[in-house]
């Protein structure tokens, strides 16, 4: 008996764990509150803590074949033959931080630090690498770009980037 890491269709989530609950498999999803803008309104929605992967959890008896026909479902995460297994104590984490289905995440200038290299993800300089400066109070961050032999200065929210591993 064990949790495995399935890989799911691009925002197929949702689909891909109703379908599995109906099999009479038992899954989990950690998720985040995460703001998003659309048509120049600004609201928080409930994302996938990890965007195209969720839990599913085996009991002794359950198949784990059928998984990877359901619809929603890419694949199961594999190594070799054999379901990749996600420890129990790393699901326990998550269900424990969570509050009210939400895994609360840190404030911005708590998760980016000044010196720290980012990546841009949308926007005019998508795909660039630029330096955090700061964080303002409006939880935008302030980044150093090099671009052309000069240091440029931009303000973004942290929906346009992301950390570098």
């Amino acid at each position: 008996m064990t949790w495995v890491a399935v890989r799911i269709q691009p925002n197929k989530e949702n689909l891909a764990q109703h379908n599995l609950e109906k099999q009479g498999y038992k899954t989990y999803c950690p998720r985040i509150m995460r703001r998003c803008r659309h048509a120049r309104k600004v609201k928080d929605v409930l994302r996938p803590l990890f965007p195209g992967y969720l839990f599913v959890w085996l009991g002794s008896m359950q198949a784990w074949r059928p998984i990877s026909s359901t619809f929603g479902v890419s694949h199961l995460v594999q190594f070799g033959s054999r379901p990749a297994e996600v420890p129990q104590k790393i699901i326990d984490t998550f269900q424990h931080r969570e509050v009210d289905g939400c895994i609360p995440l840190a404030p911005v200038h708590e998760r980016y630090k000044g010196g720290q290299d980012v990546k841009i993800v949308e926007g005019p300089f998508e795909n660039f690498i630029a330096r955090v400066e700061q964080c303002d109070a409006k939880e935008r961050i302030i980044l150093l770009l090099d671009f052309m032999n000069r240091s440029i200065k931009l303000t973004m929210p942290e929906e346009k980037i992301e950390q570098l591993a």
